[in-house]
């Protein structure tokens, strides 16, 4: 196709195969266009290849963060997980609770077994309602480290007299 120029939508076409991602040789082939004309084209027009794909993804990624950053995905994930620890607390206490029911000791060792598994029973209890708790935000324990304060970080850019006493209380300390 040497010497003929390019009409508006064979350029077009080309951009748009180059964009998505398509070699020269393909392009060239599949258009009947000679890879330096391509090449003028594309140079003519800034086009990279793969540009589409690029703003895609990013396109992509943004609403993707979007929606996971929302509050309302946020709560949402909260209570399914809060539903899910209530769920296993309840389910766990009552296998245990039936387990515990049908154990009955004829000598010493199941005595002892028994024991071992009121043991674990009692710690099952105790960690299920410490998720319960937590899952309803009824944590006495938590509620005065809640009450504290973060630290705050504050983010500048460092002067010359910030980088010298940054030196010395590094010579200092070394």
């Amino acid at each position: 196709m040497s010497g003929k120029a390019l009409t508006l939508n064979q350029v077009k076409q080309a951009i748009v195969l180059r964009e998505a991602g398509y070699t020269l040789t393909a392009i060239a082939e599949r258009s009947n266009i000679s890879i330096s004309s391509l090449q003028r084209a594309y140079k003519k027009h800034s086009v990279k290849k793969g540009a589409i794909r690029a703003k895609a993804i990013e396109k992509a990624r943004e609403e993707l963060m979007s929606h996971v950053t929302s509050s309302e995905f946020i709560k949402n994930e909260a209570a399914k997980l809060v539903s899910d620890d209530l769920a296993h607390s309840r389910m766990l206490r009552e296998k245990a609770a039936l387990t515990v029911e049908t154990m009955s000791a004829t000598d010493t060792t199941e005595a002892a077994l028994i024991m071992r598994s009121l043991v674990a029973y009692s710690t099952l209890i105790k960690n299920t309602s410490d998720t319960l708790r937590r899952s309803l935000g009824l944590n006495n324990n938590d509620s005065d480290s809640s009450m504290e304060e973060l630290p705050e970080l504050i983010i500048r850019e460092m002067t010359a007299d910030d980088i010298e006493d940054l030196k010395k209380s590094h010579d200092e300390a070394t």
